[in-house]
């Protein structure tokens, strides 16, 4: 039986750190973009490569410097299976959840002289006042925590169910706009 000394070559730990910098990194970046802030402040290595000392130095040399604290908990081989353990057991699950999207449907809102663009202006046919259209109401907003929302919209027309399918729109911005038709 061949015994092989601890060498980086061995397991191509070069490539395997390479690639979980690169994942890091990019998971690092998207969150700074995603809040407009650096937000990591620990990285946790767990899982069998976790324990590797050659890992550990290779995320300290790239992560020490710009105030990342490296962890490696005692066992990082079994923290996976604990937690997965204590999620089965115990049914964790994240408390929080972010939507990252604003979504909304588009509407009419009460014709506003002045503001409204004629354009957009129309006449309601049941209540005949004047509306204008292409507005949109955002149901979801992004990044609001914890909020559960449902909508139902039922319209009886002279004792008739009229449907209605309206596409959902979606929209990146922190603050999205009013209309539909903004961009």
């Amino acid at each position: 039986m061949k015994i092989h000394k601890a060498n980086p070559r061995y397991f191509d730990e070069d490539e395997l750190v390479k690639n979980s910098l690169g994942l890091v990194r990019q998971q690092i970046k998207d969150a700074r973009k995603e809040e407009g802030k650096d937000i990591i402040k620990q990285i946790i290595l767990v899982g069998g490569f976790g324990d590797s000392e050659y890992l550990f130095e290779a995320f300290e040399k790239e992560y020490g410097s710009k105030k990342i604290k490296i962890t490696v908990p005692d066992n990082p081989q079994a923290a996976i299976v604990q937690v997965a353990a204590l999620r089965g057991i115990q049914s964790l699950r994240s408390t929080t959840r972010r939507c990252r999207r604003n979504y909304g449907y588009e509407c009419w809102r009460p014709f506003r002289e002045g503001v409204d663009s004629e354009s957009n202006a129309t006449i309601h046919p049941v209540t005949s006042e004047k509306i204008a259209y292409g507005y949109v109401e955002w149901f979801i907003k992004r990044y609001h925590e914890n909020e559960a929302r449902s909508i139902a919209v039922d319209v009886d027309l002279q004792e008739e169910a009229m449907e209605r399918t309206d596409p959902l729109l979606a929209c990146d911005l922190k603050n999205p706009p009013e209309r539909a038709d903004s961009g």
